[in-house]
């Protein structure tokens, strides 16, 4: 089976276009991945910092704090405010019995800005309360936090405070001497 040197310059030539063609179809691909690649990092601009939206947690309950008992009273309920003159109330000594903690969170009337607030213990979050509006407050609420030991634990208070409109995060604000007493009955809810 002999070729002539013409079927055989033509079979190189084919061989050639394809080797070609390939290429530049692999050229295509790699230029279209980088490309691609190049367009989903154009938004990692290190110098554009989105703030956090406020998460949906529902709303407290309306109204003040109820401070007609002196028990209530000595409890610690603390008045902070910030230069904003944003102000709050927690209970500083609050106590969980029966699968319940009585926080005596309140966002008073002359704040304009919404509240949310963590409680943590060691970095973790053991409890989130409702969004809270201007006059509004969590006078004590369910939680189980049968895991913790019987006696007093120092927990952290983490105030989120939000623009209404946007709610968009304002800024933040901490009580870190917050002395969470876990009763020998306080079994979870």
């Amino acid at each position: 089976m002999c070729l002539s040197v013409t079927e055989t310059d033509s079979r190189k030539r084919r061989k050639r276009w394809m080797i070609v063609g390939l290429i530049v179809l692999l050229l295509v691909v790699l230029v279209t991945v980088v490309f691609s690649l190049s367009r989903d990092h154009q938004n990692d601009d290190p110098t554009v910092v989105e703030r956090p939206k406020m998460e949906d947690r529902g709303f407290g309950e309306d109204g003040e704090l109820d401070m007609t008992n002196a028990e209530t009273i000595r409890a610690g309920v603390q008045q902070k405010a910030d230069d904003s003159m944003v102000r709050f109330k927690i209970n500083t000594n609050p106590v969980y019995s029966n699968g319940e903690v009585n926080w005596m969170i309140e966002n008073p009337g002359q704040n304009k800005w919404l509240a949310q607030v963590d409680i943590m213990k060691d970095g973790e979050v053991i409890y989130k309360s409702p969004t809270l509006k201007p006059n509004q407050k969590v006078q004590s609420d369910k939680v189980d936090l049968s895991f913790l030991s019987p006696g007093t634990h120092e927990v952290l208070a983490v105030f989120y405070i939000y623009d209404e409109e946007t709610k968009y995060l304002i800024g933040k604000q901490f009580v870190d001497k917050v002395n969470l007493t876990i009763s020998n009955g306080g079994s979870g809810v």
